[in-house]
């Protein structure tokens, strides 16, 4: 953490000659991009994938200078499965029923919503901060069948196939570069801790010849590195 702290204090230094100080709380923050989520520890050994996805913040002023509060969000989906199956009519023709043709998708996803506390000491072309965060991380695997083609298609059922959520702390460092007023470059790097969480293993799901699913269930803390690059938009 220290050398996060002379970082910080180096690039604050650096920018102070492009900006001013704000006399109070910052005004409102709305950011989007994209961001690669890079597993860490046991999550790296089990997981063993990046979770490519995107992600973004709502941030306004608080009562004490310099901090800004709000929340971020992060969807990220990390593996699909699809094939065609065979569906029962109840209709018969000489003693033989009648089977419809349809389309299985399933897809295994991650979202993530986190409480947010930045600190951001400068206003100018070049804008460090600092970020505290808490939240919860939700993995979901569902599967959804669908008949027809195009416009035709229409969706039969959707079904929660495994659900599992956990909690995170972290911390992030970030640095906003002005492209045009109101309009930034953001980048940021982000540490996450994350408690226990159960998910499928993707390369595994398939369906047996009875038509049901088999899968592999990993289970493991959700300790990761995320980094973002994207636009922020101030008003």
């Amino acid at each position: 953490m220290r050398y996060l702290f002379i970082i910080f204090l180096c690039m604050s230094f650096s920018s102070y000659t492009f900006a001013q100080r704000i006399p109070q709380g910052e005004r409102t923050s709305i950011s989007f991009g994209t961001q690669i989520e890079i597993p860490t520890g046991e999550y790296n050994q089990i997981h063993n994938q990046l979770n490519v996805g995107i992600g973004g913040s709502f941030l306004t002023r608080t009562k004490i200078p310099f901090l800004q509060s709000g929340i971020n969000f992060t969807y990220a989906k990390t593996g699909k499965y699809a094939d065609d199956i065979f569906l029962e009519t109840n209709e018969f023709i000489s003693g033989t029923e009648i089977y419809e043709r349809a389309n299985l998708t399933v897809k295994h996803k991650i979202f993530r919503t986190n409480g947010v506390l930045r600190f951001k000491p400068f206003k100018g072309p070049i804008q460090p901060y600092l970020e505290g965060m808490a939240g919860v991380k939700t993995y979901t695997s569902t599967a959804k069948i669908e008949q027809g083609e195009g416009r035709n298609s229409y969706v039969v059922s959707r079904d929660n196939i495994e659900r599992s959520f956990t909690g995170s702390l972290g911390w992030a460092a970030g640095i906003k570069i002005q492209l045009t007023r109101g309009v930034f470059l953001e980048g940021r790097y982000e540490k996450t801790e994350g408690g226990m969480a159960s998910y499928i293993d993707s390369d595994s799901f398939h369906l047996n010849p009875q038509g049901n699913y088999e899968y592999d269930l990993l289970s493991s803390k959700t300790n990761s590195n995320i980094i973002h690059l994207g636009i922020s938009l101030d008003f």
